[in-house]
């Protein structure tokens, strides 16, 4: 389930069904994560068995840089 999140700093932004804020890892080859391990764990992949389709009032900007290095964790 994708939700919409709210903080005074962020703004509106997707959030799975936990809370977890949604992003794109434009490095992930299609339907599929490049995290395992330890990354996968603190950020899973949302995966879905249905066709995605918009949200109205969503719109895209660019993610924040992301990165899973052993001292990230």
């Amino acid at each position: 389930m994708v939700k919409v999140g709210e903080s005074k700093e962020l703004g509106q932004f997707l959030t799975d069904g936990e809370g977890r804020t949604l992003y794109v890892f434009l490095k992930d080859p299609e339907n599929a994560s490049v995290y395992e391990g330890e990354c996968a764990q603190k950020w899973p992949p949302l995966l879905t068995t249905q066709k995605a389709h918009s949200l109205r009032g969503v719109v895209a900007s660019p993610p924040p840089p992301a990165s899973c290095v052993a001292g990230d964790l």
